[in-house]
């Protein structure tokens, strides 16, 4: 059984955009942190683009193969 469009839950989303203007020392440590993070999804993310389906630990455990 589907809902119409008009029986769907409303869902109010609230956001705010900030500006950061960083140092040339805080733009280096935004970019050390955020490297691997950005990394691990770009990876785990061709993990499915190529239909496969691994599950969190089995991609956790791949992951830190690679990093070693």
């Amino acid at each position: 059984m589907s809902l119409c469009l008009s029986e769907q839950p409303k869902i109010l989303r609230l956001s705010h955009r900030i500006a950061l203007s960083p140092t040339l020392q805080q733009a280096e440590y935004f970019k050390r942190a955020c490297g691997p993070a950005r990394f691990v999804w770009n990876w785990a993310l061709g993990q499915y683009a190529a239909g496969l389906r691994p599950n969190v630990i089995a991609l956790k455990k791949q992951c830190n193969i690679i990093k070693d």
